[in-house]
C-alpha cells in the first residue's frame, strides 16, 4: 500500500497531517471483485430459475434505485429476493456489471437486459430469519 502524507500547519503548536491512499481504488475494486467471486460477507441473496446469487445490499443499492428501496422496506437480516422473468445467465450479467463496472454482451441482450430492468421487474421478497 503506497501512502502519501503531506503537513500544514495552522497554528504554531497545531499541524494538520493529510494522508493519501495511492491506489486506493484499484484496491477497492480488486476487494469487491474478489468479495463477489469468494461469495464472501453477502448479506442478501438474488433467486432466478433456481439459481441462487450471493449479494451485498451496498452495491446492490449502489447500483439500483429499485433494490434500495427494496432494502428499505424489507428490514430483515438476509433478505431473499426472487426475480421472475428474467434468467439466470442475464442476471449473472447484470451482477457482473454491477460489481466490475463492465461486462461484454451482444446488443440484443443489452437492449434486453435494459427494458427488463427498468419495465418488466416482477419480485417476490422473502426473508430468511437468521
Amino acid at each position: 500500500m503506497e501512502m502519501e502524507a503531506t503537513r500544514s500547519s495552522t497554528t504554531m503548536t497545531e499541524e494538520i497531517l493529510s494522508l493519501k491512499w495511492n491506489n486506493h481504488r484499484t484496491t477497492f475494486f480488486h476487494v469487491l471483485s474478489n468479495v463477489r467471486l469468494k461469495e464472501a460477507y453477502s448479506d442478501a441473496t438474488v433467486a432466478c430459475e433456481g439459481k441462487f446469487f450471493p449479494v451485498h445490499k451496498l452495491v446492490m443499492s449502489s447500483c439500483s434505485d429499485y433494490f434500495e428501496q427494496i432494502f428499505q422496506v424489507v428490514q430483515c437480516r438476509h433478505p431473499v429476493i426472487v426475480l421472475k422473468d428474467i434468467t439466470h445467465q442475464h442476471m449473472d450479467l447484470l451482477l457482473s456489471y454491477m460489481y466490475l463496472g463492465e461486462v461484454k454482451v451482444c446488443m440484443f441482450v443489452c437492449i434486453y437486459l435494459v427494458v427488463y430492468y427498468r419495465v418488466q421487474a416482477r419480485l417476490i421478497v422473502t426473508c430468511l430469519h437468521i
